[in-house]
C-alpha cells in the first residue's frame, strides 16, 4: 500500500502526504527506504521529536529543508521531487498538558507552510570558506510522510458493543479523523495528509520468516559469519526462533529487536570454543536456553 501510493505520486506527478500508524518495528522507515531505491529518488528521514519551536534551544524545523537539499547532493530538481519523512510525528501531538503541549502544538504549526506547499530560502554551503549562500526551495511537489506509533490512539476509537466486537477491527479500521484530532492534530495539519495508512502488527509467523529469509536477517550474517571463518554450520532450530518471536511480540518491538536478540544469544565462547577447537566441530547449535543463558550452545 504505502509503495503503491508513493509510486502513483511519481507517476502522476501529483504528491499527496501519507500518513502512516503503525507499532514500532513493524516496518514502516523500511518500506520508504525500499520505495526510495525502487524509483531512485532521495528519502530525508527526520526525527521530528528532537524539533522545537523557533526561538526556543533545540532542532529547528527550517533544517529540514537543508537535509533534502543535502541529501539530494545539491541537485534542486531533485530535492523538489524528495521524499520527507517526519519520523516520530505523534511524539509533537500527543504530548501532555501544560508547556510542553503547547511547544509541540508550535512545531505542528511550523510544519503546515512545508505540507501546504510554498516556496523556502534555504542556507547552502559556498565556494568560499567561512561564507553561507541561499537558494529558494519549492516544496509543492515533496511528498510528506509522517511516521508514528500513535500509541494509546485506539482508545478514542468507539468501542462495539456486543459479540461482534473484535479489538483489530475496533482499533483500525473504524479509525476516523476525529481520532486523530482527540489524539492531538490539529484539523489543519491533518488535512494536509490525504492519504492515511495503519501498518498492522507483525505476527510471530512474521517475524520468524524475517528471520530465516530476509536478506538483512542477523541470522542469515551469523550462518555466514560461523561458515566463512570456522567452516561449521550455525544452526537456529525453529522452536528457538519461535521464542526470540513470542518475546519481541511480548515486548512490542517487531522487527526492530531482533537483530540484539541474535547478537545477544550468539556469546564470545561460541567464538572461543571453536577458536581453539579449529576444524572439531561442524556445527554449532542454539537451544532454547541460549536465549537466557548464551553459555547454552551445542558443538558436535
Amino acid at each position: 500500500m504505502i509503495l503503491w501510493e508513493n509510486y502513483q505520486n511519481y507517476t502522476s506527478g501529483v504528491a499527496n502526504n501519507i500518513l502512516i500508524n503503525g507499532q514500532s518495528g513493524v516496518g514502516k522507515t523500511k518500506s520508504i527506504t525500499l520505495l526510495s531505491e525502487i524509483i531512485d529518488i532521495p528519502v530525508s528521514i527526520i526525527d521530528v521529536s528532537a524539533f522545537t519551536q523557533s526561538g526556543y534551544v533545540g532542532s529547528s524545523v527550517s533544517e529540514i529543508l537543508e537535509t533534502v537539499y543535502e541529501n539530494a547532493n545539491g541537485d534542486l530538481d531533485l530535492a523538489e521531487r524528495s521524499i520527507v519523512v517526519l519520523d516520530e510525528l505523534d511524539k509533537k501531538a500527543g504530548l501532555g498538558d501544560g508547556r510542553e503541549k503547547v511547544a509541540g502544538v508550535g512545531v505542528l504549526n511550523e510544519l503546515l507552510g512545508y505540507l501546504s506547499g510554498n516556496i523556502y530560502s534555504v542556507k547552502t554551503a559556498s565556494n568560499i570558506p567561512g561564507v553561507s549562500s541561499s537558494m529558494n526551495i519549492d516544496t509543492r511537489n515533496m511528498t510528506f510522510i509522517g511516521l508514528g506509533a500513535f500509541s494509546g490512539i485506539e482508545d478514542t476509537v468507539k468501542r462495539q458493543v456486543g459479540f461482534g466486537e473484535n479489538h483489530q477491527e475496533r482499533n483500525y479500521q473504524d479509525m476516523s479523523n476525529d481520532n486523530f484530532i482527540d489524539y492531538g492534530f490539529t484539523p489543519e495539519l491533518l488535512g494536509r495528509f490525504p492519504v492515511k495508512i495503519k501498518m498492522n502488527s507483525l505476527t510471530e509467523d512474521d517475524l520468524i520468516k524475517i528471520l530465516k529469509y530476509s536478506e538483512i536477517s542477523p541470522l542469515s550474517s551469523k550462518i555466514k559469519y560461523f561458515k566463512d571463518h570456522f567452516k561449521v554450520e550455525f544452526i537456529c532450530p525453529d522452536d528457538v526462533l519461535g521464542l526470540i518471536a513470542k518475546i519481541a511480540i511480548k515486548e512490542q518491538t517487531g522487527a526492530r529487536s531482533l537483530f540484539e536478540k541474535i547478537e545477544n544469544i550468539v556469546s564470545a565462547d561460541i567464538i572461543f570454543d571453536l577458536a581453539v577447537n579449529q576444524g572439531k566441530y561442524s556445527k554449532v547449535i542454539l537451544t532454547k536456553e541460549s536465549i537466557h543463558n548464551p553459555k547454552k550452545y551445542i558443538l558436535r
